[in-house]
């Protein structure tokens, strides 16, 4: 990736955020693995932006990667509670928003499974394995 792509990149709004203005730029990425899996994740994802994060820190921005796992079954990963805290989300308002994380991938986990023999419905394979 060119220097110059960065922008392009990183508007992209899949999960992305950014505040040019400060010269700050967090990715975070919300991943919805197995209990089991979620160290595995974290480095995959970790390892997935990192030329994006070397892209935007050549051009100036302080960039954190932030990938984080809540289980499929709703339990939040280690990595949601340390990034939430790095934002500044601390006490009962970090609880709370660890909660709600851990519902709504729940809920999303539970529709993907209902209806996974659903013939008008097909899952999207456009991510990366």
């Amino acid at each position: 990736m060119g220097e110059k792509d960065w922008d392009k990149d990183i508007s992209n709004p899949e999960n992305r955020h950014r505040a040019v203005s400060l010269k700050k730029v967090i990715l975070v990425e919300l991943t919805v693995p197995w209990e089991e899996r979620t160290e595995e994740v974290f480095e995959r994802k970790s390892a997935k932006y990192q030329d994006l994060a070397n892209a935007c820190n050549k051009a100036g921005l302080k960039t954190q990667v932030f990938p984080v796992e809540v289980g499929c079954r709703g339990f939040p990963a280690q990595s949601l509670w340390i990034k939430l805290g790095s934002l500044g989300i601390k006490g009962k308002v970090r609880k709370a928003a660890a909660h709600a994380v851990g519902k709504a991938a729940e809920r999303a986990s539970s529709w993907l499974w209902l209806r996974r023999n659903d013939k008008e419905w097909q899952p999207s394979w456009t991510s990366s394995p």
